[in-house]
């Protein structure tokens, strides 16, 4: 059995942990790898948050180590510190610009880049993930959620190697009833409900949902959209739906552990990030059958095929969002045959199974 040591930046939990934890537990028990953890944590990260960290890697049954993540100033002690810890390992696996910097050049090790996705938030991070994708070129393998990334790698000549994101489908799954959800939010039938899950950050465009959203007469149709997450632009997304007359039916739910568990109970699912890996909560909702508009960028399209298996729309344009909106809740057995399809592919190609296989494929490359 390989043994892996991966590191990880830490902020909260969310669809790098989940993909890592339930990877490294699938990969045990098919006797392939044994993957021990080291999260960096963010100085934003509360102790919730960490608890939580916690509890899941004893529900993974995987080894866990958390340290403060490192400054700039102190990434030499943060390097030192992994050089120590990866003589009894075989494979060095990082995520993202900070662990990176820690896992380049590391001596005795073979080491992996797993790519999630660059945000480009602000000019920071922009610089970061620069310098990050800089420094891809001298790993021993990368490894990439979404065939866009390995397209734009390639042209950078970095060869990279497919591991998608996927859902363990074998793993009971809770749903909330409609009554509850709708008790939940003090509301009541007839409703439509849309739904968007996501950190609440400029890129995932949750400012043009609302304004599509102000553009579809919610008070005659009796439309409720639902955002759950929270982050930096909770308070601004607040006041632009009270500007906009939308207070009463926008909800902003904060972050739950399980917002999965109400997917099944809404009518559309709608994700309008200007940019995107290859999304976990899309196809938390294809797993609930529930109907998907997304943007046209990264991987959404990867999972979504255009009026087949669900809808897309152009990033940032708010009518033409709105005009899909329209259509998928006045069309909803069209809808639901779309998510049915979109099921059956979610089965074909993003099983944990399928992706244990394509990490096993990148990892005996890169140990040969």
């Amino acid at each position: 059995m390989i043994k892996i040591i991966q590191i990880l930046p830490y902020r909260f939990w969310g669809g790098p942990e989940i993909q890592s934890f339930q990877l490294a537990r699938q990969l045990a028990q098919e006797g392939f790898a044994k993957i021990d953890f080291i999260f960096y944590y963010s100085p934003a990260c509360s102790a919730d948050d960490l608890n939580l960290l916690k509890r899941k890697a004893n529900e993974y049954e995987v080894k866990l180590e958390i340290l403060t993540s490192p400054s700039i100033f102190q990434l030499l002690k943060a390097r030192q510190h992994l050089a120590r810890k990866i003589i009894n390992y075989q494979v060095l696996v990082s995520s993202g610009y900070l662990c990176d910097l820690i896992a380049v050049g590391q001596s005795g090790i073979k080491t992996v880049s797993m790519v999630h996705g660059w945000t480009a938030q602000n000019f920071k991070i922009k610089l970061y993930e620069n310098i990050d994708r800089f420094l891809l070129r001298f790993f021993n393998g990368v490894g990439c959620v979404s065939v866009q990334q390995i397209h734009y790698l390639t042209r950078k000549n970095i060869k990279a190697f497919l591991v998608s994101n996927c859902l363990d489908l074998e793993k009971p799954q809770a749903n909330k009833s409609r009554v509850e959800l709708l008790k939940f939010l003090n509301i009541q039938e007839p409703v439509k409900l849309i739904l968007t899950v996501g950190r609440l950050s400029a890129e995932k465009g949750q400012q043009v949902a609302l304004d599509a959203f102000s553009r579809l007469n919610a008070d005659e149709n009796n439309v409720h959209w639902i955002f759950i997450g929270d982050g930096p632009d909770l308070t601004t997304l607040q006041t632009t739906a009270e500007k906009l007359k939308l207070t009463r039916h926008t909800h902003f739910l904060g972050k739950l552990d399980l917002a999965s568990d109400w997917m099944a109970e809404c009518d559309l699912f709608v994700l309008p990030s200007y940019r995107e890996g290859l999304p976990v909560v899309i196809l938390e909702a294809i797993s609930k059958k529930l109907p998907v508009i997304a943007t046209d960028v990264g991987g959404n399209r990867e999972l979504i095929q255009n009026e087949v298996t669900g809808l897309l729309v152009l990033p940032g344009q708010a009518q033409e969002l709105s005009e899909k909106i329209q259509w998928g809740l006045q069309h909803s057995i069209d809808m639901k045959q779309m998510a049915e399809k979109a099921y059956g592919r979610l089965k074909d190609h993003f099983t944990l199974q399928k992706q244990s296989q394509l990490f096993q494929e990148l990892i005996n490359h890169v140990k040969s």
